[in-house]
């Protein structure tokens, strides 16, 4: 009779040890099924940070380029002021030059 008995415990144990390897094979396959979704997820962002870097440096560009031409148009105004104010200074000085001219002849 104890053999009938031992024959049951070892078909126990292997069905438990079977058991386990489905549970072991069932949980390798999720994390492999959790590691590729994290590859994806990894490749994901790594393609978001790239067309932000892109996206960046386009308006660093194009804020670069309206920046000087915000510039030039400031200069060329100080320019234009410059001259206004010195023309109207020298018909100043022309104005007073021949009052003066007059009354001294």
């Amino acid at each position: 009779g104890g053999g009938g008995g031992g024959g049951g415990f070892f078909k126990s144990v292997a069905a438990k040890i079977r058991g386990q390897e489905v549970t072991l094979d069932s949980r390798m396959a999720q994390a492999t099924s959790e590691l590729d979704s994290a590859k994806r997820d990894v490749e994901k962002l790594q393609a978001d940070v790239k067309s932000f870097s892109h996206d960046g440096l386009e308006e660093l560009k194009q804020f670069d380029k309206q920046k000087a031409m915000d510039y030039r148009s400031l200069l060329i105004n100080y320019v234009q002021l410059q001259l206004h104010m010195n023309k109207r200074g020298l018909n100043t000085w022309e104005r007073l030059k021949n009052s003066f001219e007059v009354k001294s002849n």
